[in-house]
């Protein structure tokens, strides 16, 4: 190790040197006004893309509602703007008929007998505890507590949302 002084009296002397300079303003020069840099904010550009030929694959959507759905790119289905285009480009531009497949079906929900289930418990638990506050035989009391603390409990099961439209009835319309 040396000395500070050396390391000090040494620190004029370490200057880079004329050439490298020189090579750099140079190549400034060379730099034609498109390649220097600008001091703009790089910005986001939207570029449209042409409509993907159908390949067959399902895709996620959304439907008039806003309810997600799925859909499936049938490649053997023509579809409608290009077949126009394909007949007569010169044409007036005319759609083809709706398929089967194409047409909106709806769904339609019913959920009566899952309500009806329900009321039938609701009754059951009514009775039984009638019969509770009527009766005076001890054992039969039990028997009934029992029986009426099990429909309570069937009943915190099955009187929710959640069950309604799990054991609902779907039809398509």
């Amino acid at each position: 190790m040396g000395s500070v002084s050396s390391i000090l009296s040494n620190a004029g002397q370490m200057r880079p040197n004329v050439s490298h300079a020189q090579e750099l303003s140079k190549i400034n020069q060379t730099l034609s006004s498109d390649q220097v840099f600008s001091r703009e904010p790089a910005q986001d550009r939207f570029i449209p893309e042409k409509k993907e030929e159908p390949i067959g694959l399902y895709r996620l959507g959304k439907d008039a509602d806003g309810n997600p759905q799925i859909y499936f790119d049938d490649p053997d289905l023509k579809q409608p703007d290009k077949a126009s285009k394909e007949d007569d480009p010169n044409g007036p531009k005319v759609s083809a008929p709706k398929q089967e497949s194409q047409k909106e079906k709806s769904w339609t929900c019913n959920t009566d007998a899952v309500d009806r289930e329900i009321e039938k418990l609701k009754r059951k638990q009514q009775d039984l505890s009638q019969q509770l506050q009527s009766e005076t035989d001890e054992t039969k009391r039990n028997r009934l507590e029992k029986n009426l603390a099990q429909i309570e409990r069937e009943l915190s099961q099955k009187d929710n949302d959640a069950y309604r439209k799990q054991h609902a009835v779907y039809t398509m319309a």
